[in-house]
């Protein structure tokens, strides 16, 4: 870990990370860090261009159906990406003012626990900055990889070959895709549109997972606080003068953890719900798509549908882990050098932490790794019934 921490990233680098995603936001039309956001011109432009991927999904498969019947597959493959960049878009739109209180809190918190005399706090608040990092960049690098995979293709394959395959499933009307000026302006629009989502869906979830992963940094400060609470009780045994202050201090911080974790699992609820549904399908279409041999470019869906689903999941596997270890955090204080009456308030938070819900796939499964192990079970057995079908 101490390979990856800057001993200088803290509240500058935390502020240059809301403000990079400001700039992307702000070229997705939707910068919610404006206190007076509205939506613009650009807002409405990322909306028609979404609009358009659906419009054009439909013609095609209206058009191509009688005599491609895997067209279907190709379709539902490329529109999962936009299913996806639709949802994230609408919650932006619909929790803007909740998303930018989220930020600015997170700003605060740097802001305070930086200055604390305690270098505990400054070593945790280095940890998550390099976490978040890591993630994102993470994020980048595959979703390149993706874009690529599915752009290139194309290009290899009419330059080298001579087969004109295009970018995806859309076809333009008035447009003949056979000839050589028809599929060059289907090449161009649709790596145009496929850039422009990819960009739009790699903004969205770098700025989810911002806020997301920040849980564990709720729980590592809890640690410094109790630390510091059983510092006080070993010397100062039941003596409420002196322990009631960062008692009170902890069941605050603790109830802040709380209401952070509620608000964003209700925030992303429908985004987490959209992601994962859509990612599961896109991979069973694109799995059986490339074993078909009909779709060549879509293993960039596949990179992309599977790293988006195996992180959301992780991300998801964090907030039962750090349930977990507040609730030891808790166990393992000295609480019965307390006092009877903040002994209670120990039991509200063991209680409270108790019955915290995490992450969830639309309230039906948790979101975690154990899921994903399950639903990728599921995925297999789908693909392989398919192609038996199909065949």
């Amino acid at each position: 870990m101490s390979s990856f921490i800057n001993p200088n990233w803290t509240l500058e680098t935390y502020h240059d990370m809301p403000a990079s995603q400001a700039k992307s936001q702000k070229l997705c039309g939707v910068n919610i860090f404006a206190k007076n956001f509205r939506m613009n011109l650009m807002t409405w432009f990322i909306i028609g261009i979404i609009a358009s991927y659906f419009t054009l999904f439909t013609y095609t498969v209206y058009v191509g159906i009688q005599n491609d019947w895997g067209i279907v597959l190709k379709v539902i493959t490329m529109s999962t990406t936009a299913s996806q960049g639709l949802v994230k878009l609408q919650n932006f739109l619909c929790n803007s003012k909740t998303l930018r209180k989220l930020a600015e809190d997170l700003k605060e918190i740097y802001l305070e626990y930086e200055r604390r005399p305690n270098q505990k706090y400054s070593k945790y608040l280095q940890r998550s900055i390099a976490s978040i990092k890591r993630i994102n960049y993470a994020l980048l690098a595959f979703c390149l990889i993706a874009l690529s995979t599915v752009i290139v293709l194309p290009f290899i394959f009419y330059h080298v070959k001579g087969e004109k395959l295009l970018v995806g499933p859309m076809r333009i009307p008035g447009v003949d895709d056979k000839n050589g000026w028809g599929f060059r302006i289907h090449f161009c629009v649709q790596s145009a549109m496929l850039t422009i989502g990819a960009y739009g869906n790699f903004a969205a979830d770098s700025f989810c997972f911002l806020l997301l992963a920040h849980t564990s940094l709720f729980k590592d400060l809890l640690y410094c606080k109790f630390q510091e609470l059983n510092e006080i009780l070993q010397e100062y045994p039941r003596n409420s003068l002196r322990s009631k202050p960062l008692l009170q201090d902890i069941v605050e911080w603790h109830q802040k953890h709380v209401l952070f974790v509620e608000t964003t699992r209700g925030t992303y609820f429908w985004v987490i719900l959209v992601q994962i549904s859509t990612a599961v399908t896109g991979i069973v279409t694109t799995v059986v798509s490339q074993f078909l041999g009909i779709y060549p470019n879509a293993a960039g869906y596949l990179i992309y549908c599977a790293v988006l689903f195996y992180i959301y999941c992780g991300i998801g596997n964090l907030y039962e882990r750090v349930n977990e270890e507040v609730i030891n955090i808790i166990y393992d204080s000295l609480w019965y050098e307390l006092t009877i009456n903040e002994q209670k308030l120990i039991l509200f938070m063991l209680h409270k932490s108790q019955t915290v819900d995490g992450l969830s796939i639309g309230n039906l499964i948790p979101l975690s790794l154990n899921t994903a192990l399950k639903l990728t079970r599921f995925m297999y057995t789908l693909s392989m019934m398919l192609l038996q079908f199909l065949d």
